[in-house]
């Protein structure tokens, strides 16, 4: 345990919540949904959930980016998740070249990317792409987990992390929100808001309790991971929206 010690327990709870749906529908990370569940829905940490957490071959090259380029020694620290999963100013401390490198080295994209969706991708680094979530999502048009497939307007908006506004909470395992959505308008991808309904609930255990009609929840994969504060609603939706301009630069 002297190892665990060390670390941000609350940012690893918080990225075991980001990180359960994606590896809940074999996208990413190990084969092992419930135990991750269990972790995010407890807030019980050990290295059991450390280990998990570094083989989710996207987001964890992306912590260490962010934490390197921070002098935060721990890549789990609250700090770094919230900047690559919401956006926050850490994400201004990482210089163009490690961001390029960490896309070269870390996550292969040379060789996982035809030559022209490659230097597309690289051409937005020095206009000013962050290691972001939707940074990934938005600009990188084929997934990089396990189903390498092209994304589509729908995954994108499923995969990217958005901001719900809950209109209504069911007895049983679903919310009713009205929630950041993507739609084409004259060849651009822009942000439209829809209302729809969205888990809060798996295993017959919730991640949020108290969950109250108004309250802004974020969203990943049609789930509910979190309640925001007005501050962490709008950096994502700034983050979001920051990243959504680049992706129309090739739309």
């Amino acid at each position: 345990m002297e190892k665990i010690i060390t670390r941000n327990l609350a940012g690893l709870t918080l990225c075991a919540r980001y990180a359960f749906m994606p590896n809940k529908l074999k996208y990413c990370g190990p084969s092992n949904e419930r135990t991750l569940f269990d972790y995010a829905a407890s807030g019980l940490v050990d290295e059991g959930l450390v280990e998990m957490l570094e083989k989710f071959e996207t987001m964890y090259p992306y912590l260490k980016l962010i934490a390197k380029a921070n002098k935060i020694k721990d890549p789990f620290d609250k700090r770094v998740v919230e900047a690559y999963w919401l956006g926050n100013s850490l994400l201004n401390k990482v210089e163009m070249n490690s961001l390029y490198l960490s896309l070269l080295d870390d996550h292969h994209l040379k060789k996982r990317l035809n030559t022209k969706i490659f230097n597309e991708l690289i051409f937005k680094i020095p206009i000013g792409a962050k290691p972001h979530h939707a940074f990934h999502v938005l600009n990188i048009f084929i997934r990089t987990g396990k189903d390498k497939i092209k994304h589509t307007l729908s995954t994108m908006q499923s995969c990217i992390i958005t901001v719900g506004r809950v209109k209504g909470v069911s007895n049983t395992d679903e919310l009713t929100v009205e929630a950041d959505s993507l739609d084409f308008q004259e060849g651009k991808i822009i942000v439209t808001y829809r209302e729809r309904k969205v888990r809060y609930n798996f295993f017959n255990q919730k991640l949020i309790d108290d969950i109250q009609i108004g309250d802004f929840v974020s969203l990943h994969w049609d789930f509910t991971c979190d309640k925001l504060n007005l501050n962490q609603t709008n950096k994502l939706r700034a983050w979001n929206q920051y990243h959504l301009n680049l992706a129309n630069l090739t739309i």
